[in-house]
């Protein structure tokens, strides 16, 4: 995921990753009082990269936070 730890390898033959990219600059927010929940603008919060293995994302998957 950087220069510095080089391209990532799978376990399986055929080598194929899915992903997801969650986009920041939002943060759920969940009244203690009502349970209620919504979403508020976050300046802190950097995306979230979700990648894993095709073959068996349950086995083999990594999740980053960009902030």
């Amino acid at each position: 995921m950087s220069a510095a730890e080089g391209p990532i390898k799978s376990p399986y033959q055929q080598g194929h990753y899915i992903y997801i990219v969650i986009p920041g600059g939002q943060q759920e927010y969940i009244n203690p009082n009502t349970g209620e929940s919504q979403l508020v603008e976050c300046n802190e919060c950097g995306p979230i990269l979700v990648l894993a293995d095709a073959y068996n994302p349950s086995k083999f998957y990594t999740v980053k936070s960009f902030n």
